[in-house]
């Protein structure tokens, strides 16, 4: 929700904000899975809603680590990290 309503607080906190979210979804974490997807929901965000001048530097590593999710014991899980990863890409082309 602070994605879309304060995009500017965001933004400033970006980089502290991908690396964190991307560790709940390391295998090692074992969050559920909930706490996987609604992670998921939330990087996808990021893209539609922050500038593309803001993301794009950290396109190639999220896009990286969103690879590793692709491989989730839970299908759902699976679906929103290409859902996710799809979003990401978009900003590259």
């Amino acid at each position: 929700m602070a994605i879309t309503e304060a995009p500017e607080v965001i933004a400033s906190n970006v980089q502290s904000l991908i690396p964190a979210l991307l560790k709940l979804l390391e295998p090692e974490a074992n969050n559920l899975m909930n706490v996987r997807v609604a992670t998921l929901k939330c990087l996808g965000q990021f893209p539609s809603s922050l500038s593309r001048d803001v993301v794009l530097p950290h396109t190639s590593y999220v896009i990286k680590q969103l690879g590793k999710t692709l491989d989730d014991k839970k299908r759902i899980v699976r679906r929103e990290a290409v859902d996710c990863r799809g979003k990401w890409y978009t900003i590259t082309s």
